[in-house]
């Protein structure tokens, strides 16, 4: 019994050890193993793939891809532009891969490929950009990801009054937005990105906190989070400079790590190039909100 009885704390210790080396920021070591496995994604065309299986190039793979490099320290951007350039489309907007169709998602993703790498076709159409989100971003999830866009692109635009009013119509009597954490983070980021005043910023962020589940990160719903759902929860809480529960938050983006130097989007799940970008996002402004 009394061996028993010391074996007991030297396990909780070793799990106290084990928890703080998880809630660490990234070694050097490990950014450039996450950075060798984005640039392995990069196909022939200049595009990215979304995983490590042999597949077709995305604006959304390679805009993650892009970032998640950037923003694991890296100046040094790969070459996507004959990618991009395949994903034109006459209407004025991007498709995700050529021979799709252009949409307000794929246009906003083409915009922010382009404004990241520094291509000059940020700049060339950007009244057709601007006339295809005016013409075709009507819903809240439209006018969120079109919002982000034209703000990576330093674009602005004639219906940013309009788009104001719609983020605000979707207030709620405490302060907060929309009907989930993901809608209260989505509206208070774009009403920031347009240059709007929260109605109640404390609120908001009080809100958000309050949203970070028993593992450490954030959910669409339930209990099991997942690096989508709490890099958007993250961006808002790091636009209004508020913390969450920073080393529980760390333990979790680790816990998503894989052998491959890539993230999966939760526990357990094989890497991709967009939760890999979740992960090294977060991870970069959390040690921004502990400066």
């Amino acid at each position: 019994m009394k061996r028993i009885a010391r074996i007991v704390p030297l396990i909780a210790m070793l799990a106290l050890v084990a928890s703080t080396v998880q809630a660490a920021p990234l070694t050097a070591e490990e950014k450039q193993a996450t950075t060798e496995y984005v640039q392995r994604l990069h196909n022939e065309d200049e595009g990215f793939r979304a995983a490590a299986a042999s597949g077709p190039s995305t604006l959304s793979a390679t805009l993650t891809a892009l970032r998640a490099i950037r923003y694991l320290g890296n100046r040094k951007l790969p070459g996507v532009t004959r990618f991009l350039y395949l994903c034109t489309d006459p209407s004025g907007g991007f498709v995700d891969m050529p021979g799709g169709a252009a949409d307000v998602r794929t246009t906003a993703m083409g915009l922010m490929v382009s404004a990241e790498s520094k291509n000059r076709l940020a700049e060339d159409p950007p009244y057709l950009i601007r006339e295809y989100f005016e013409k075709h971003a009507a819903t809240i999830p439209d006018l969120y990801i079109a919002t982000a866009a034209l703000d990576a692109a330093g674009l602005k635009l004639k219906k940013a009054p309009e788009w104001i009013k719609s983020f605000e119509a979707t207030l709620n009597p405490d302060g907060t937005y929309g009907k989930s954490p993901a809608e209260n983070a989505g509206v208070a980021i774009s009403l920031m990105r347009l240059g709007a005043p929260l109605k109640d910023p404390a609120a908001v962020g009080q809100s958000l906190k309050a949203a970070q589940r028993a593992d450490g990160g954030f959910a669409a719903s339930g209990d099991k989070s997942d690096l989508a759902s709490t890099y958007r929860i993250v961006r808002a809480l790091y636009m209004l400079k508020q913390k969450p529960d920073i080393e529980r938050l760390r333990a979790f983006i680790a816990k998503c790590r894989n052998a491959d130097g890539g993230y999966g989007v939760s526990p357990g799940q094989p890497s991709a190039v967009s939760s890999t970008y979740n992960a090294a996002v977060v991870s970069y402004w959390l040690d921004e909100l502990e400066k």
